[in-house]
């Protein structure tokens, strides 16, 4: 179903299937929909297609990022492409309902995607797209409009040397967008939105001076959707990590209070941002947590659940009451559920639940875990 070495992201449905956004090595975007009644129980729709006009068909989709919120399932999507003259654009699809079988995951004419010329990035054939992100960002729906809005994190990187932009998109287009240069050229982030409303991004990256990692952040956008009035001139060094780090991951505990979790030196390290004086906790330890290259992290009603990947291709997962993060005892002994993964993806809103898995035999498969066990 999915191409060889590819990557792909995981939404769900308001009636609990997947939809899989799977970008291939030749910059095909296929969105992939869990569909009852169809021959393989799945439908393809080729979102490439929708980018395809007379003037630009070789546009190229470089690099895709998703987001579901959790509390109406809406759906956003965010790509961003280069053409033949080497120009970057930005796509996006806002707020669009999660019902089987809504008309835009079906029709074409139905997803009316927003154009934003990147035209703030700089051409350039070295330069490539490192990466994006895709989060909610503050606002509210309110009598004068809708404010709610998402932030879209484009980083580029030419040669050694990564510059950052972070745009702020509502319905009708760009609101405002900062720019951060001299950013780390880093291993793994994460986008925090806080419980008082700032946008944070949280990056692990060597430390310039001997090459262990560290946690860098910066306040992209404050409560009051306002970007800083001049371009970041590099990113906060928050604290050293552990040695070995190779992996960030974020939850939201019920609170609303943002929590970091990095894997490191075959453990998984628990750490609160919002502290003054930050410090780690080791709270899983096991020869499985090595060279982590994906990690996720979720937190329900009753407990938190982890997700990860190691290099080696195997799929670990632990769980432990919400209560009692910080005690090692209380996490389950880290159970490897599958191996010769190549990619690991968590449905964003069931992430305590589900999981889809791309394997070196090229099949995709669903992880579910039952609600009796720890399993």
């Amino acid at each position: 179903m999915l191409p060889a070495r590819s990557s792909f992201q995981t939404l769900q449905t308001q009636g609990g299937k997947a939809l899989l956004f799977c970008l291939s090595d030749e910059g095909n975007l296929d969105m992939i929909v869990e569909t009852n009644g169809s021959q393989t129980g799945w439908t393809t729709s080729d979102l490439s297609l929708d980018l395809k006009n007379d003037e630009d068909e070789n546009n190229v989709i470089k690099k895709i990022s998703v987001s579901q919120r959790d509390e109406d399932g809406l759906i956003s999507i965010a790509i961003v492409t280069q053409n033949e003259s080497k120009a970057f654009h930005a796509y996006v699809l806002l707020h669009m309902p999660n019902a089987d079988g809504s008309e835009w995951m079906v029709s074409k004419n139905a997803r009316k995607w927003i154009d934003l010329p990147l035209s703030f990035i700089e051409e350039s054939e070295a330069a490539n797209i490192h990466s994006i992100l895709l989060s909610e960002s503050p606002g509210e729906e309110g009598q004068e409009g809708d404010t709610r809005c998402i932030a879209l994190v484009v980083q580029m990187q030419n040669k050694d040397e990564v510059k950052g932009w972070c745009v702020l998109i509502k319905q009708d287009g760009i609101v405002s967008n900062v720019r951060f240069d001299n950013a780390p050229n880093f291993i793994s982030q994460v986008l925090s939105l806080t419980h008082n409303g700032q946008l944070i991004l949280y990056q692990l990256a060597p430390q310039s001076d001997d090459g262990r990692p560290a946690l860098y952040h910066e306040v992209l956008l404050d409560k009051n959707l306002e970007p800083p009035s001049s371009p970041i001139k590099g990113m906060n060094q928050l604290i050293l990590c552990p040695e070995e780090a190779s992996q960030l991951s974020i939850y939201r505990n019920k609170k609303g209070k943002n929590k970091l979790l990095v894997a490191a030196n075959k453990a998984i390290w628990h750490l609160n941002p919002q502290k003054s004086k930050a410090s780690f906790h080791k709270i899983i330890s096991n020869k499985i947590i090595s060279k982590v290259r994906q990690l996720y992290s979720y937190q329900s009603s009753t407990g938190t659940f982890v997700w990860g990947l190691n290099q080696q291709g195997s799929v670990f997962y632990s769980k432990c009451d919400k209560n009692r993060i910080k005690n090692p005892k209380s996490w389950s002994h880290p159970i490897p559920l599958l191996k010769r993964v190549t990619h690991l993806s968590p449905s964003p809103i069931n992430h305590s639940k589900v999981i889809f898995v791309h394997t070196e035999d090229n099949l995709v498969q669903q992880l579910v875990r039952n609600a009796t066990t720890t399993h």
